[in-house]
């Protein structure tokens, strides 16, 4: 299969997420989150093509993006700058952020399934201390990914066919996970109509099983001294077996 963080990766990633209707959905959440918690300045980690980050710019906030892909930071600084916004995006992986980012912040967020890029316990962990190292006394950390705590070993989940317009045709986005042990297999198969056939452009790659308890005892490590679980952005309790994410809020000590 085609290797998953090329450039054409990067922009069906763009492509295959409606932005305004994404942002109009979540703002409203991390409006309330900032403000509750005085928030003046935020880290989005992996934050793709820069949306949600221009977004808090747009808000007056400090906001900043580090992503790993060179690609993704491209077009996140390319969009930037069409909106006229001034937002600091860094090319950065995960083990070195400390190193590429010479400050620290009110507020880091890892969302959209992000921190499942790691690739096993002691890296999640590592990660942690660098978030944790990346924040002001009091700061908050906040993370959104699939719920995975759920799913038995060989479970296939098939998302909802994504339809957008991609290079000018309606392309097809379709997304599965499926549980290895402690790793999920996730396959990306974009399809675009092609006179009497399709056209299949097929991805894979691996996540982390990120579970509450792993991400718990991360936290707990990366010495946050208390933390909040949901099941999603509505603030709704989180239940292993029915939620369909799992949100963390976990704050540092002042």
């Amino acid at each position: 299969m085609p290797s998953f963080d090329s450039k054409q990766a990067a922009r069906d990633f763009v492509d295959m997420i409606a932005w305004d209707k994404r942002l109009a959905r979540e703002g409203p959440f991390f409006r309330e989150l900032f403000k509750s918690h005085g928030v003046r300045s935020v880290l989005d980690l992996a934050c793709g093509p820069g949306r949600h980050a221009a977004l808090f710019a747009s808000w007056k906030l400090d906001a900043w993006g580090v992503d790993g892909s060179r690609e993704m930071i491209r077009l996140a600084r390319s969009y930037a700058q069409e909106q006229g916004l001034k937002v600091r995006f860094v090319p950065a992986t995960y083990g070195r952020l400390s190193k590429s980012i010479p400050r620290r912040f009110d507020a880091v967020i890892s969302i959209g399934n992000s921190l499942v890029q790691v690739s096993n316990r002691t890296e999640l962990e590592t990660l942690m201390k660098e978030v944790k190292g990346l924040l002001n006394p009091g700061g908050i950390f906040l993370s959104q990914t699939k719920n995975y705590d759920g799913y038995e070993e060989g479970d296939l989940e098939v998302l909802p066919v994504t339809t957008r317009e991609a290079g000018g045709k309606n392309a097809f986005f379709l997304r599965m996970h499926q549980r290895e042990g402690n790793r999920i297999r996730f396959y990306l198969v974009k399809l675009i109509p092609e006179e009497n056939t399709w056209k299949a452009t097929p991805r894979m790659t691996w996540f982390y099983r990120v579970t509450r308890a792993n991400l718990a005892r991360a936290l707990q490590k990366a010495n946050f001294n208390r933390a909040q679980w949901y099941g999603g952005y509505d603030r709704t309790p989180f239940r292993p077996k029915t939620s369909p994410d799992l949100v963390v809020l976990a704050c540092t000590p002042e």
